[in-house]
């Protein structure tokens, strides 16, 4: 990286402030007030930071657009408390050493109060100490690895990969009612640590077993290979992850082999707008989990939502939304704080943060507040393919209620 912070412009050329602004405090003015509860006559604009895997291996930079898109419809607003934000995102590249080093530098020398709307698929095991140690607390947006949800000063607003495959083995087996649900999962290095604690989950809650389970797949894997050894197993119902782009091979394989029977579940990652159209007619009847009230319906609670990502030429996405929500969450706390703005008050507005309605965006409220480790959303719902078109499958399920 160069000396200049890798900030990103999130405003679409030729957007009129004034509509901007009417949508923002449309569907703000009743929850959000707007109402300046602070004492300080401080103008200088709020720093808030992030460290994302914004490019490198495996890029996503989802989660700083869609904090991006919501704090730059914040500020054409007004800002908070008549402050507008200046958001750092931070290019980690997903390598441990620059993850380490760039949050110190939001911390140390570019002064943030807080991070907001992140996702580092590295971040939180080399950064983790550190932030509790500084002061400092994450609103996490995607978070990854299981670290993220056992910090005392990192609590994420997704559900995270090890709870989207314990949903997807639950709908499998209990909603579905396969008989032999099978689980292929892809070699994602830190990521890996997710599986067997949500294989444990199933297997208590229900007490199945999965009939063929690896998570030995990489971008050169023979697929068909794969699928044949989900046949012999008489898989009925097949769970895996990995991106869109390795969705359509996945289906062609389970076509190439006559797994035709086989009913797929994809992870949160897969959920996205356009792949429907990408895997045509293999992808009918597939299901994704979805991590948030699902972006492809048409519920009021993500109008905002759809209008703040829209005027920020941002794509709406399920990380998206993981932003987007940190950073209202995170907004919406520091327009409470009387005083100043600093670490420390952010901090302690977060330590009290114990319930945050977000409107049905998630399927109970966030939290913040004291403790060693935050995993406040913890609920999925499930997603079809219908005529080439998502549709929600489900209500909510609840990961918690069968992690006891």
């Amino acid at each position: 990286m160069s000396g200049k912070l890798a900030t990103r412009s999130y405003a679409g050329a030729g957007l009129l402030t004034a509509l901007v602004a009417a949508v923002v405090l449309a569907a703000c003015g009743s929850s959000d007030s707007g109402t300046s509860t602070s004492t300080s006559a401080d103008t200088s604009p709020i720093k808030i930071g992030a460290v994302s895997a914004i490019t490198g291996p495996i890029p996503i930079p989802d989660g700083t657009n869609g904090a991006g898109a919501y704090f730059d419809a914040l500020n054409k607003a007004g800002g908070i408390n008549g402050r507008q934000v200046d958001y750092m995102p931070l290019d980690d590249k997903s390598d441990p050493a620059l993850s380490a080093q760039l949050v110190r530098r939001l911390v140390e020398q570019e002064n943030v109060v807080a991070l907001a709307g992140g996702e580092s698929l590295v971040g939180c095991p080399v950064f983790g100490g550190y932030l509790k140690k500084s002061g400092i607390y994450d609103v996490m947006g995607g978070a990854a690895t299981p670290q993220c949800f056992t910090s005392s000063n990192i609590s994420p607003t997704n559900v995270g990969l090890q709870d989207d495959v314990t949903a997807g083995l639950i709908y499998a087996s209990e909603t579905l009612k396969k008989q032999k649900v099978c689980a292929a999962m892809y070699n994602l290095g830190p990521l890996n640590a997710s599986y067997p604690p949500a294989l444990a989950v199933w297997e208590k809650s229900t007490g199945k077993k999965l009939a063929y389970y690896t998570t030995s797949l990489t971008a050169n894997t023979d697929l068909n290979g794969i699928m044949l050894k989900v046949k012999d197993a008489g898989c009925d119902a097949l769970i895996s992850n990995g991106s869109t782009q390795a969705a359509a091979p996945l289906l062609k394989a389970a076509a190439a082999q006559g797994a035709t029977g086989l009913t797929q579940i994809f992870m949160g990652q897969e959920y996205t707008a356009g792949l429907p159209a990408s895997v045509g007619k293999l992808g009918e009847g597939v299901y994704s989990t979805a991590e948030f009230e699902p972006f492809t319906g048409d519920t009021a609670n993500l109008t905002q939502m759809k209008a703040d990502l829209k005027a920020a030429g941002v794509e709406l996405t399920a990380l998206g939304q993981s932003g987007w929500l940190a950073a209202k969450i995170i907004s919406d706390t520091i327009k409470g704080i009387k005083g100043e703005v600093t670490k420390e008050s952010v901090g302690a507005a977060l330590l009290k943060l114990t319930s945050y309605d977000t409107n049905g965006i998630t399927a109970k409220p966030y939290s913040f507040g004291p403790g060693n480790a935050h995993h406040p959303n913890r609920s999925v719902k499930m997603v079809q393919i219908k005529n080439g078109k998502w549709v929600t499958a489900s209500d909510w399920i609840h990961v918690d209620e069968y992690d006891k």
